[in-house]
């Protein structure tokens, strides 16, 4: 696993750092990227997990390297935003799945489903986070390509830019 700094605004046109840093870190090496906020964190992260479920192979890469955290983690909530039910991706009951595999790992896990209508998915995750009072959030990288990327945004994007806790991410 890689620990990086989330970029701080002030900061970009000081340091020579790439601004997506963490994305070709983990698009890079196939590894989980921990990135810390610029602001810090005020005490030890990894109580209360969010992981971020779309039924995805990058959720289920993040989960899988994320697991020794996930198990010593007090509480696991899955969050899943906006599901379609699928044969390829959630099944009949959204996060039921991921939930079942993550307890026979001895995880202590709750589903949460949310709906973000009009809203970024990032920001929406980032909401949710406080509410519940996560202390780290899990979550895959997309698959879109860069360009894609940066025209549509991505909830990566959003919470690489705006985050308060610890995100562990992967693709």
């Amino acid at each position: 696993m890689a620990v990086v700094g989330q970029n701080a605004p002030e900061a970009a046109a000081r340091l020579p750092l790439p601004s997506d840093l963490p994305e070709s870190v983990a698009f890079g090496t196939g590894r989980a990227v921990l990135v810390v906020p610029f602001i810090g964190v005020p005490k030890p992260c990894g109580y209360h997990v969010m992981l971020c479920w779309n039924a995805s192979r990058e959720a289920a890469h993040a989960a899988a390297e994320a697991m020794p955290l996930l198990q010593a983690a007090e509480t696991v909530t899955v969050l899943v935003i906006d599901p379609r039910r699928s044969a390829e991706g959630h099944g009949g009951e959204p996060g039921a799945d991921v939930a079942l595999w993550l307890s026979r790992h001895g995880v202590k896990v709750t589903v949460q489903r949310d709906v973000a209508a009009d809203a970024d998915v990032g920001a929406v995750i980032l909401s949710r986070a406080m509410d519940y009072g996560c202390d780290l959030i899990v979550m895959g990288l997309s698959g879109h390509s860069r360009l894609r990327e940066l025209v549509l945004g991505g909830a990566s994007r959003t919470l690489l830019a705006t985050m308060t806790v610890p995100v562990l991410m992967a693709h």
